[in-house]
């Protein structure tokens, strides 16, 4: 989407790559990011951590302008703060207890 007169149409869940050429921070350079926030600038999102010995990771929010945004057409039905969070700690739980 990088320097298109027409911007996209984001909404909650959908996924984007974070240009390598144009993020701004390089530590998010390449990596998907799920929408939260659709914005008119670009969007904000989060890029999901590896979790260590067996405990989930965290978000990592980032906000991205129009110009380190290229769409997959990919949606995320696992929004943290939703479903997500609860099959973590059900998952989390079960390994505990075996």
């Amino acid at each position: 989407m990088s320097n298109s007169l027409a911007r996209p149409t984001l909404l909650d869940g959908d996924i984007v790559i974070l240009r390598p050429d144009t993020c701004r921070n390089p530590m998010f350079a390449g990596c998907p990011m799920t929408v939260t926030e659709p914005k008119a600038w670009g969007a904000q999102g989060y890029v999901q951590a590896l979790g260590e010995n067996g405990e989930p990771g965290g978000q990592a929010y980032y906000r991205a302008k129009w110009d380190e945004i290229d769409e997959t057409g990919g949606r995320n039905p696992w929004l943290v703060g939703s479903q997500l969070l609860e099959w973590m700690r059900r998952q989390h739980e079960s390994r505990r207890d075996a």
